[in-house]
């Protein structure tokens, strides 16, 4: 008996570590809820991952009909520069006055020189180093990213917002009763 409920208890744990261990490596999912494409729905997301003393920055599609080039944003405290590693090819990361046309200004962006068929993807990520997701601030029309949208019908345009999509209650309801579940092993154990 002992055994089992050490097993149990184990694989409780291992199960808990798995669960919270993600959600503590501070990923957050952002919507660009709005585009001046006319099509509804969200059309991107952009997901922050905190790594240390930088951010893992991830844009995507989210039709398999769309494909997405360039990220505007704004960083607390207005750098003078900022620097990217593992950007896609031709992208660079830029300090200036960026016009996302309906998404407002954005102060820095990681953007190819071009918005050519070779530059555009279904998702695309890089690292922002020295900065984590707290340093990311909405601009003046209240959006905290925008991006270019392509359609396969040629239609071009913008998607922008920013709307955080929380972790499931659900997630937090399972892994409440996991640990519930360890804690009545250990006190059986116990007696």
């Amino acid at each position: 008996m002992k055994m089992k409920t050490s097993v149990m208890a184990a694989q409780s744990a291992l199960l808990v570590a798995t669960l919270f261990g993600a959600s503590a490596t501070n990923a957050s999912t952002y919507y660009l809820e709005t585009n001046n494409l006319s099509q509804p729905g969200n059309l991107a997301s952009v997901t922050l991952t905190d790594n240390g003393s930088n951010v893992d920055v991830t844009v995507d599609a989210l039709f398999p009909s769309l494909q997405v080039a360039g990220l505007g944003f704004n960083l607390n405290g207005n750098p003078a520069s900022i620097s990217c590693t593992s950007l896609p090819a031709n992208y660079s990361c830029n300090v200036g006055s960026f016009q996302y046309n309906g998404g407002g200004r954005f102060t820095d962006q990681a953007d190819p020189p071009n918005i050519q068929v070779g530059n555009r993807f279904p998702s695309f990520s890089f690292t922002l180093v020295g900065y984590n997701e707290a340093d990311f601030v909405m601009n003046g029309a209240g959006n905290l990213f925008a991006t270019h949208v392509y359609l396969d019908n040629g239609s071009t345009g913008f998607a922008h917002g920013g709307t955080v999509v929380p972790v499931p209650a659900a997630v937090w309801l399972f892994g409440s009763g996991l640990l519930g579940l360890v804690g009545i092993a250990r006190r059986k154990k116990a007696y």
